[in-house]
């Protein structure tokens, strides 16, 4: 997981790689605020979906968001972390800053395979940074 202050420079705007042994903290102890991307192997629509939240994460960093990838074809989070999604599907889930201290919870974005513009309007809804990133210019 980043740092207190947000991941390292080298990191800052990158999309991380979660695995499994480190999904319950991320889950329950996040300094930053994370949208994280669930998806396997089998996914229809990779090239785009990828390519999007690859230009999104460094705009994102900005806000001290971090943007992580979940690969549930070879990871998986324990029973208290992340759900599993259904093959062939991505999935979102948006993750507070320090959930567990505050008794707050994860959010999923209930549809699977979302249209992006999607994505970005559940960002925004479950998002604390101050100031609000713009979601219409990202």
């Amino acid at each position: 997981l980043p740092s207190a202050s947000g991941a390292d420079a080298a990191d800052r705007g990158r999309i991380l790689k979660l695995v499994g042994r480190t999904c319950r903290a991320l889950v329950q102890e996040s300094p930053t605020e994370a949208l994280v991307e669930a998806y396997d192997e089998w996914r229809r629509d990779h090239k785009w979906r990828t390519l999007r939240l690859d230009l999104l994460a460094p705009m994102l960093a900005r806000f001290n968001i971090t943007v992580y990838r979940l690969d549930l074809s070879y990871n998986e989070c324990p029973p208290d972390g992340l759900p599993t999604i259904p093959a062939g599907y991505s999935g979102y889930y948006f993750v507070p800053r320090r959930a567990k201290e505050r008794g707050k919870k994860f959010q999923k974005l209930k549809k699977l395979d979302p249209p992006f513009q999607k994505v970005l309007a559940f960002l925004d809804k479950h998002t604390e940074a101050r100031p609000r990133p713009n979601i219409s210019t990202l």
